[in-house]
């Protein structure tokens, strides 16, 4: 249930842990929008996979660049510094497999033709002709060479 609790879409889960109520809400915001790192550490500290025999392909979920367009107001500021906090991390992954294990990562994350609200649920057929026109265009054999 936390997982499906994402914030500004859908409240936090609350569930007792150790008698005491714990608010949870969905992963995917911060380090976790891309966890590539954390699979990493898992695959390879805690699991019997090579660095040297692993391939990891990162695929996002796109992102949308208005362009050099300056904030306006507080309002606007505030949208454009929340937006830059929650992408940052996502980003801060890849860097750190990149450093950590060099070589096995490539991410791919498409910029698309217009800004796609999360909660939009009638652009997923967009969404899914997106996905499919990319995904047919991929070198697979090279990209898992």
């Amino acid at each position: 249930m936390a997982s499906a609790a994402a914030p500004t879409y859908f409240s936090p889960w609350t569930m007792t842990v150790m008698g005491k109520p714990t608010v949870l809400v969905d992963g995917g915001t911060g380090v976790t929008g891309n966890p590539t790192h954390q699979a990493c550490v898992e695959a390879f500290y805690y699991d019997d996979f090579q660095v040297a025999d692993t391939r990891v392909v990162s695929l996002g979920t796109g992102f949308y660049r208005a362009g050099n367009t300056v904030p306006n107001g507080f309002l606007g500021w505030l949208e454009w510094t929340v937006d830059a906090l929650l992408d940052a991390p996502e980003e801060q992954q890849t860097q750190l497999v990149n450093r950590h294990f060099p070589g096995i990562l490539q991410r791919f994350n498409w910029q698309l033709p217009s800004d796609i609200d999360m909660a939009d649920t009638t652009q997923i057929p967009t969404l899914l002709k997106l996905g499919q026109q990319v995904a047919a265009a991929m070198d697979w054999t090279k990209i898992l060479s």
